[in-house]
């Protein structure tokens, strides 16, 4: 476009310069569009760059063996009520079955049962259990009932090593029972569980592995010494191939220690502390020191024992073996996983998936 002046030299001039001044827009123009384009072209073909994500916490660079170790420390019931919930790495190793192999709710005194909305004993105790998956080797529990047996027996048949202690409805029939479904059992501890000949003759028929056996309970004077007695000629009876055995706390007197050494020539270690009724001198001393290894005597030390001989007074108002009831034994003692508390495709209030 041009503009026309009405001069005469003055309309050819203007009109020219306008051509020029045009002509120079133009050509910027085409310029400029032309470096718009190259540095469009540049970005495009600029590779996008990812989004910076914050670096991942330092212990998720742990070998995972190496927080296994570190997460056991915590002890199960704060695995269960709390470090599973740390992230998904915990998780998994959490609920992988080889953490739960040894179960150890023994004497537990953990700040997470008393916190709101934690799981308490009983369900940290069965979900452990329910964890394992049938791998479980060892288990140690207090303050045990019929459940808690009958739990253990329908699930961990694998089971090397029971530790059972303080129980006020544990019925002799279902100790029996349970026994049964142990074939493996190397280990059986009695915490203050009072138990008669007949569960000892049980204990012998079911478990022919069994080489370490502890039956401790307070120390009874002369008014019960022919029962207990009786108890303690038991396990010469029936538990021969014996290699560690206490009695804490037993009333047995000599003669049924010298019967004990007849019928257990394999014993090498004997703990006989707080087991008044005894006088270990003179031939049975000479005997004990030939065919024992290590002798616990009955005025020995009791600091390093963890449970103090209780009075056991109990046993006197409860017998194992004469009240049978249980509100938890039905006849129905096969393998039943469908009442488990894990189950294929659950999930939990955490929204992690249960294994």
């Amino acid at each position: 476009m041009s503009r026309k002046f009405d001069t005469g030299a003055g309309t050819a001039t203007g009109f020219f310069e306008c051509f020029l001044y045009d002509e120079d827009s133009k050509n910027k123009g085409v310029e400029l569009s032309q470096r718009i384009r190259l540095k469009m072209n540049k970005v495009a073909s600029t590779p996008k760059r990812k989004p910076v994500h914050p670096p991942s916490p330092p212990w998720l660079e742990l070998p995972e063996d190496i927080t296994e170790k570190i997460l056991r420390k915590l002890g199960q019931v704060g695995i269960l009520n709390a470090a599973q919930y740390v992230c998904t790495t915990w998780r998994k190793i959490c609920r992988d079955p080889t953490m739960w192999r040894v179960i150890h709710m023994w004497r537990i005194e953990d700040r997470f049962i008393y916190s709101s909305g934690h799981m308490g004993l009983v369900d940290v105790f069965i979900l452990a259990v329910d964890l394992s998956q049938g791998q479980a080797t060892e288990i140690s529990v207090d303050c045990v009932h019929n459940y808690y047996l009958k739990y253990i027996a329908k699930r961990c048949r694998n089971l090397r090593c029971l530790r059972l202690a303080f129980s006020e409805d544990l019925s002799g029939r279902t100790l029996r029972k349970a026994l049964k479904r142990f074939p493996l059992l190397e280990e059986l501890h009695l915490q203050c569980i009072p138990v008669r000949k007949r569960f000892i003759e049980a204990i012998g028929q079911s478990c022919p592995m069994l080489k370490k056996f502890a039956m401790n309970r307070g120390c009874r004077y002369e008014a019960e010494v022919s029962n207990r007695s009786q108890d303690a000629l038991a396990i010469a009876k029936f538990m021969p191939e014996l290699h560690h055995l206490q009695l804490f706390g037993n009333s047995l007197t000599n003669e049924v220690l010298d019967t004990i050494l007849n019928g257990c020539p394999k014993l090498e270690s004997l703990d006989l502390r707080q087991c008044c009724n005894l006088r270990i001198e003179g031939e049975l001393g000479k005997r004990c020191a030939q065919q024992i290894k290590i002798l616990r005597r009955p005025h020995d030390p009791i600091n390093d024992y963890e449970w103090l001989a209780e009075s056991a007074d109990s046993d006197d108002e409860y017998d194992y073996d004469e009240y049978d009831y249980d509100e938890y034994d039905s006849d129905d003692w096969e393998d039943d996983s469908s009442d488990s508390h894990l189950s294929n495709g659950a999930s939990d209030d955490s929204g992690f998936p249960v294994v």
